[in-house]
């Protein structure tokens, strides 16, 4: 997505990827430095990286604002399910399987994050999402993470089934 102001509604049809390797750099549906966006409704199956990447760097102010993800259902992706930076970002009733097997890295069911400088938010609703099966043979995996939500809602959401291959890593529902 790269024009602010736009709403995607996939109307239950799907985004497939096929790749089984599991160092896959493909994301479905990303954007970068927006605001104003829905997303929702959307199938996202199979060898993604990432299912719906909503990114923008993070040492400088946030860039995303008013982003919804909404009821889409997401299985299959090798490192996070949703990934999120920025301030004023509702995840709310999505549906997220079986994350994980990049090599060498973290799992992630939804991450979410924002500018890392003084003075900006993080506000994050997480609500009503379910999260199972998210799991890192080589490192730590997640159901949700938060890298420091400031003023965050997380309600209502459901974790299970995290685990790490490798003992020496965590496994955590949320984080």
């Amino acid at each position: 997505i790269s024009s602010n102001g736009v709403s995607l509604d996939c109307a239950g049809h799907a985004l497939r990827n096929s790749a089984s390797s599991a160092s896959a750099f493909s994301n479905a549906i990303t954007l970068n430095s927006r605001n104003d966006i829905v997303i929702k409704n959307c199938r996202i199956v199979g060898g993604f990286n990432t299912g719906i990447n909503v990114t923008q760097n993070n040492a400088v102010g946030n860039k995303n604002y008013y982003v919804t993800i909404d009821n889409n259902y997401i299985a299959g992706p090798t490192l996070h399910g949703i990934r999120a930076y920025g301030s004023a970002i509702e995840i709310t009733n999505n549906r997220i399987y079986d994350i994980g097997g990049q090599l060498n890295e973290n799992a992630y069911g939804i991450r979410l994050g924002g500018s890392t400088t003084s003075n900006y938010f993080k506000f994050h609703v997480v609500r009503d999402n379910l999260v199972a099966g998210t799991n890192s043979p080589y490192l730590s995996a997640y159901g949700i993470f938060s890298e420091g939500s400031w003023a965050g809602i997380f309600t209502g959401n459901t974790i299970s089934g995290t685990s790490a291959g490798n003992p020496e890593y965590g496994a955590y529902g949320f984080r």
